[in-house]
């Protein structure tokens, strides 16, 4: 599956500049070519378990001014689900819109994550962690969602 024929738009951030009613960030993937391969990645061995599946990105160059990579992982195998090139600022601002929904709601998850082809949902996941590495795979822990607790 190409990384061209997946697109990634980001929503419900804009309320936190507003300074509106907070919203659960989401994350809508949209798959345009032929699902075979995903659904082989998805379903191989049976479903996958949503629980199973990590939500990443990684910088092409400094955070500030840089694109890069987010993917959906299956964390057992870790094998990549899918990848979609992505605006760095994008995410920087996701990350900081998920921080505070959580802060504001006490919501246990903290964004959601839908993968659709043609109108078909094909993965839905409520997360708490989305982990931003560098472009040499350094950890950006002050970009990343990372639950209280959680040693990485």
């Amino acid at each position: 599956m190409r990384r061209d024929s997946v697109t990634l738009d980001v929503s419900n951030v804009s309320w936190l500049e507003r300074g509106g009613d907070p919203q659960q960030p989401a994350l809508s993937v949209e798959v345009e070519e032929d699902l075979s391969a995903l659904r082989r990645r998805l379903h191989d061995d049976g479903p996958v378990d949503v629980e199973d599946l990590d939500v990443t990105f990684r910088f092409h160059g400094s955070p500030e001014d840089a694109t890069g990579v987010m993917a959906i992982t299956d964390r057992l195998t870790g094998e990549f689900v899918l990848e979609v090139n992505t605006p760095g600022s994008s995410v920087v601002e996701f990350v900081k819109a998920a921080r505070r929904y959580a802060e504001q709601t006490d919501g246990d998850a903290r964004f959601r994550t839908r993968v659709t082809a043609d109108g078909e949902t094909l993965v839905d996941l409520e997360k708490r962690t989305l982990l931003v590495y560098a472009e040499d795979g350094e950890l950006l822990r002050q970009h990343s969602l990372i639950p209280s607790g959680v040693e990485i």
